[in-house]
């Protein structure tokens, strides 16, 4: 009775054994096993090149960015060891090596493995990353390309077509008819009424002759040729002639067709002789 009741005790502990050995293979190495894919599918890429996959978070070797977590896209993973099927440039997907190195840019060759052949190159980032990284996703549509294309650029006037206005005398700006730079000017327009003492002064003399009974006389060509050499307009003396009488002022007329690229008077300024009063450029 003793010898069999010794038996049961030493089945029941067999059993026990045999139960619990079962139970730690089967749930122990299967809790391994699924952290373990867990840990495999968990893989880290970066958001300026998302064909560098890394097992670890850290920075991407091309450009130094943090590395961004992504998911594995549900490829299958093969139990063991996974197998490599060839070595690649990072930079160049079509530079293909049968063994690991250095691409021909001197970067680390990337393995390709067997799981990952059918989807190379194809990795699926999680929504809060494609967010940080401000990546927006449309439709393709076909549709017309504008033509219009707003931007800055410098405008360079030709040099044989930049006109300069000046006097051959000094005196004051009465009035400004032209008030800003980029207005455009053409032959005959009026610029400025201007005052200067030397031209009223050789008005004056003219007149002077013509109320002397002097048209014809060779002082009276004289004084003509003074306005003529200091560049007062053949109109001017027209109406000097005409009328027989000086002014004070007279006004100033482009003599170029195009933009006003420069303005260099103000109102009530004096200005001295050959100074550029005005730039005018031809832009056609």
């Amino acid at each position: 009775m003793k010898k069999k009741t010794i038996y049961i005790i030493i089945l029941a502990l067999l059993t026990f054994v045999a139960g619990f050995t079962a139970s730690y293979f089967l749930f122990g190495n299967s809790a391994q096993n699924s952290s373990h894919s867990h840990e495999e599918e968990m893989l880290y890429t970066c958001g300026m090149h998302p064909q560098i996959l890394e097992k670890e978070p850290g920075n991407c070797p091309i450009c130094g960015m943090k590395l961004e977590p992504v998911k594995s896209g549900g490829s299958k993973k093969t139990s063991g060891e996974r197998k490599i099927l060839y070595w690649r440039a990072p930079m160049n997907p079509n530079e293909i090596y049968d063994h690991p190195g250095k691409s021909k840019m001197g970067m680390d060759l990337v393995p390709v493995y067997e799981d990952e052949s059918q989807s190379e190159g194809v990795v699926t980032v999680d929504g809060s990353v494609l967010q940080s990284m401000n990546v927006r996703m449309e439709s393709v549509t076909r549709k017309d390309l504008s033509l219009e294309v707003s931007t800055y650029g410098t405008l360079e006037p030709d040099e044989n077509k930049v006109f300069t206005v000046t006097t051959k005398f000094e005196g004051w700006i009465e009035k400004l008819y032209v008030t800003y730079e980029g207005a455009s000017v053409y032959r005959g327009k009026a610029l400025a009424k201007i005052y200067s003492p030397m031209v009223a002064s050789a008005e004056q003399e003219v007149v002077s002759i013509l109320k002397n009974n002097g048209a014809s006389s060779s002082l009276l060509q004289n004084s003509l040729r003074k306005l003529r050499l200091l560049g007062i307009p053949e109109r001017e003396i027209k109406r000097l002639l005409k009328t027989k009488k000086a002014s004070d002022t007279f006004t100033l007329f482009s003599d170029y067709n195009g933009t006003v690229l420069k303005l260099n008077v103000k109102e009530g300024e004096k200005f001295s002789p050959k100074m550029p009063l005005f730039v005018v450029s031809d832009l056609s």
